[in-house]
């Protein structure tokens, strides 16, 4: 509850206008993931601690800071581990304080086929024996580029190593559904084709249930993906 009145408090101050990107200095990193200014330049010529912060957004030429931000769900996106290790690359001496701004159209499109899976329930009735033929039908259309076969006994095993003693015990006294996991080829990973695939498998009688992580309807209309965000870090 406290959280969210900070955060209802801190939006009422979002956008304020903090620094003039102009004048900065933009390098871009090799892969084009990240662009880096320099505010301040360390004269500690050691390994140092980099820490990453979500800052604000560039609009028309200028940094505008938005507060909310510091208190969101960035601190803990994988994105926050991609910008930090490549600014770790940069090797940068500690002391050294700057902005920078991560291309997150780019970074999707560089992840996305390990980011999103499809898995398939299959129902009880379906026969395990048939799974070869099943992998194999899978594997046949184009825009699958891998295919899985998770029985029951080798989910209970994987549920059971993310568990404790008495999750394991619980399992064992359990029956867990056989699936198949899927992974698209990147030139289906895309909104289209992904409603496309899974109206096509809801039809398939031999699938209880086809379920795709991460929900890829708020990836695909994350704010995030249009806007230019920025961070500062700093070097310890």
């Amino acid at each position: 509850m406290t959280r969210q009145v900070i955060l209802n408090f801190i939006i009422v101050l979002t956008f304020v206008t903090c620094k003039n990107a102009q004048n900065l200095k933009w390098i871009k990193s090799p892969d084009g993931l990240v662009e880096y200014a320099l505010q301040k330049k360390g004269n500690v010529h050691e390994a140092g601690k980099v820490v990453v912060r979500a800052y604000g957004i560039m609009k028309a030429g200028k940094i505008i800071q938005d507060p909310s931000l510091l208190i969101s769900e960035w601190d803990s996106l994988s994105q926050i581990v991609s910008l930090t290790e490549a600014l770790k690359r940069s090797d940068f001496p500690v002391g050294t304080e700057g902005y920078c701004k991560f291309n997150f159209s780019k970074w999707l499109d560089s992840i996305k086929r390990q980011i999103f899976q499809i898995t398939l329930f299959l129902r009880p009735t379906f026969n395990e024996k048939d799974s070869s033929t099943q992998i194999a039908r899978l594997e046949s259309f184009q825009m699958f580029d891998s295919a899985i076969f998770i029985s029951s006994e080798r989910a209970k095993k994987e549920w059971a190593e993310s568990g404790g003693e008495d999750f394991r015990e619980f399992l064992d006294n359990s029956v867990l559904p056989i699936s198949i996991e899927l992974r698209l080829r990147e030139q289906f990973v895309n909104k289209q084709s992904i409603d496309s695939i899974v109206q096509i498998l809801n039809n398939d009688l031999n699938y209880e249930q086809v379920r795709i992580s991460p929900n890829y309807n708020e990836v695909f209309s994350s704010p995030e993906l249009k806007k230019q965000v920025v961070f500062k870090f700093v070097v310890f």
